[in-house]
């Protein structure tokens, strides 16, 4: 399954999100697809990892950071890469930044050496 806007690429049971689209993502009909999208990716490849890569995204609505939780809650442990300035206010103020492991670094390697899915 294929999500216009949202690249995920798996190796084992680490997954790795991308955003096609940059900005603020604010798309209602986007969020929710793509909450399913991965609840659907995170089923099928045993999912214990998930890395979203957050270059040049300003702003995550509540929906998206829901998402975030949701996935969270399941066990899954949810790595945030590259978080801008403006996305980490939004974490702070919701004190989401103490649940998400947030971290610096360049994921070009890991996604060579993924699959997309």
């Amino acid at each position: 399954m294929e999500l216009r806007g949202l690249k995920v690429f798996t190796k084992g049971e680490l997954s790795i999100v991308t955003f096609e689209d940059k900005g603020f993502l604010g798309r209602q009909s986007f969020i929710g697809e793509a909450g399913a999208h991965l609840d659907q990716i995170v089923d099928e490849h045993h999912t214990k990892v998930l890395i979203f890569d957050l270059a040049e995204i300003t702003g995550l609505p509540s929906d998206m950071l829901g998402v975030l939780v949701g996935l969270q809650h399941r066990g899954i442990e949810i790595r945030l890469f590259n978080v801008t300035d403006e996305v980490r206010v939004i974490l702070e103020t919701t004190r989401l930044e103490e649940l998400f492991d947030i971290r610096e670094g360049d994921l070009s390697a890991l996604i060579s050496a993924s699959t997309e899915e």
